[in-house]
């Protein structure tokens, strides 16, 4: 195998030879694991794996269990989907966050800290999440 594409293309596919199925634990008991272990868990960019109204049903739950922040600015995010994300924060009492989903060359196009060019995460918001770790 030259490279990690390979592995993936042949012995790493769902047909392959040392194929694993990924485990996928449960969210709200890992919050809960989170929080135990005094680790301030915030919802990472919401809107890829869940429609507003999923969300909506995901959250109450979620900030019961421990949830303390979500994501609202993000790398791929509309206008509308920001401000989407920022009303459902502010609704749940979840603390703003936000993030470039930089990994590197595997995502070129995303920039370290400034996305796509235009990412501006206020120093505030990481200020409030490093206050809300440090009271839990």
């Amino acid at each position: 195998i030259h490279s990690p594409e390979e592995a993936f293309r042949t012995i790493l596919r769902p047909d392959g030879e040392f194929y694993h199925p990924p485990h996928c634990p449960q969210s709200l008991p890992v919050l809960e694991m989170l929080r135990d272990l005094k680790i301030c868990p915030v919802l990472a960019h919401p809107f890829l794996s869940l429609m507003p109204r999923q969300l909506s049903e995901f959250l109450p739950e979620a900030k019961k269990r421990g949830l303390m922040g979500m994501e609202v600015f993000y790398s791929t995010y509309d206008s509308r989907t920001t401000q989407t994300a920022q009303t459902m924060a502010e609704h749940y009492g979840l603390l703003p966050s936000g993030g470039s989903d930089f990994h590197g060359t595997i995502k070129p196009d995303i920039g370290l800290g400034v996305g796509r060019g235009n990412l501006q995460i206020p120093m505030q918001w990481l200020e409030r999440l490093e206050e809300a770790a440090e009271t839990m």
